[in-house]
């Protein structure tokens, strides 16, 4: 195995296990912070990481054109920004862990996507792969648990479908980045894209998030800040930096199959927590990742 591949591998591993840990960063998060002001924490907290590099790297930000700019900006609202907000509302009421898994649909969007919008051609069987991971995610999201039962008919599902929506996000903002920035540099991307969503958070976040009175009265939220901002420094601005560059040096299925990993770390945080899932969702998690398979089948 060349370098080359090495990093390839070390990467996807440190990714799924970051990212993997990102869902139980996020309901920690969620003791003391609504969504919205969990969310707005991260994607500031981001930017605020990636401040000194884009200081460092100033005087190249006269080589990026107007439409490069347009799209690193659609790359840091889909990518982060959007999927934040809504993957924090969907962990009001779903596990962590089932969030998790949820997130393994990436590459059957990436795959989507790809054909509808860049007119990428696939086998037949990778086809076949998407309607099966898509069938896993409807036996995922309708088996529901216990807990989720006295929301009501029909909440669980909602939810859960926030994070398909949070997902067909990420497939996007990784179709962009492929097609348009696979020689770009991956650290000067990242902080543009995070920086130019996060920045104006700040405002909302100053002004009226509600985060300063949470501060002063609620006795968890000092340990949810840190918990977030490791979710913001370390499972945003860090991760997303190691992913471009992952996109940079492999194939985009290569890259979005950090799914495979990440719903392993996510269930083994989950159950940690004492989560309760049901046999169904072990069966759709199951169909999910064999649609996977077959999705990254040449």
């Amino acid at each position: 195995m060349d370098n080359k591949k090495v990093l390839a591998w070390s990467l996807l591993l440190l990714l799924a296990t970051v990212w993997g840990s990102s869902f139980i960063l996020m309901k920690l998060g969620l003791v003391a912070f609504s969504a919205t002001q969990m969310a707005t924490l991260r994607i500031v907290i981001a930017a605020l990481t990636l401040t000194p590099v884009l200081i460092l790297r100033w005087g190249r930000l006269k080589d990026i054109t107007r439409k490069q700019y347009l799209l690193m900006f659609l790359i840091g609202l889909a990518g982060n920004a959007l999927p934040a907000f809504l993957f924090a509302e969907a962990e009001t009421v779903i596990p962590s862990a089932i969030a998790g898994v949820l997130n393994s649909l990436n590459p059957l969007f990436v795959l989507i996507i790809a054909f509808a919008f860049f007119r990428k051609r696939f086998p037949f069987i990778n086809v076949v792969g998407v309607l099966i991971g898509v069938t896993g995610a409807i036996i995922l999201i309708t088996a529901g648990t216990t807990d989720a039962v006295a929301l009501g008919d029909g909440a669980y599902l909602r939810y859960s479908l926030l994070v398909i929506l949070a997902t067909f996000n990420y497939a996007l903002s990784a179709n962009i980045l492929k097609h348009y920035f696979s020689n770009f540099d991956p650290v000067l991307l990242t902080t543009v894209a995070l920086v130019s969503v996060g920045y104006p958070a700040i405002f909302y976040l100053l002004a009226g998030s509600g985060v300063p009175a949470v501060m002063e009265t609620h006795p968890a939220a000092w340990s949810s800040l840190g918990y977030i901002a490791i979710l913001g420094a370390i499972g945003t601005a860090v991760a997303v930096i190691l992913f471009n560059r992952l996109l940079q040096i492999s194939s985009l299925v290569f890259a979005t199959s950090v799914t495979y990993l990440i719903p392993i770390v996510a269930l083994t945080w989950g159950i940690l927590d004492g989560e309760n899932l049901v046999w169904q969702q072990g069966l759709g998690f199951a169909v999910i990742l064999s649609g996977v398979y077959l999705v990254n089948r040449k």
